[in-house]
């Protein structure tokens, strides 16, 4: 994430609450600190406002994906390119049609060197120019642009 200027999660899960385990205990949920914890482990620091929980919210998640993507970053941080990796195509699909300057990257079709952010940037000066270079995932997905 060196060539990253901000970093962001959406996830589906919620951020804080009780469940029930499998024996029947009830116990609590911090997948937000959770997920601030595996990134510092990994010398990744984020801010718990940059970790959006979307599962805590009221409709379906691809939707929830797409509201947080317009409002807490396209708004916030007005970047150039956002890059958006998802393992389902329903919320690939939901946040590639918010913006042009998202970038789509379905992470089940991710291996070594390809789906790069320094790739993802190439495509996007591509795409400036008029150039078609659209990701392998996203047509895999079923969206077209």
């Amino acid at each position: 994430f060196a060539d990253c200027e901000i970093l962001g999660i959406i996830t589906g899960r919620s951020g804080t609450k009780s469940s029930i385990d499998i024996t029947g205990r009830e116990i609590d949920i911090d997948n937000r600190g959770d997920i601030m914890g595996f990134l510092a482990k990994h010398g990744i620091a984020i801010s718990s406002e940059d970790v959006h929980c979307v599962g805590d919210l009221a409709g379906g998640v691809p939707m929830n994906k797409a509201a947080v993507m317009r409002r807490d970053f396209l708004e916030k941080y007005e970047p150039d390119i956002i890059i958006f990796y998802d393992d389902d195509p329903r919320n690939l699909q939901s946040v590639a049609a918010v913006d042009d300057r998202i970038h789509c990257i379905d992470s089940r079709d991710m291996h070594e060197g390809w789906g790069s952010s320094a790739s993802i940037i190439e495509s996007a000066r591509l795409r400036r120019k008029k150039v078609s270079s659209w990701s392998r995932s996203i047509s895999s997905a079923g969206i077209e642009r």
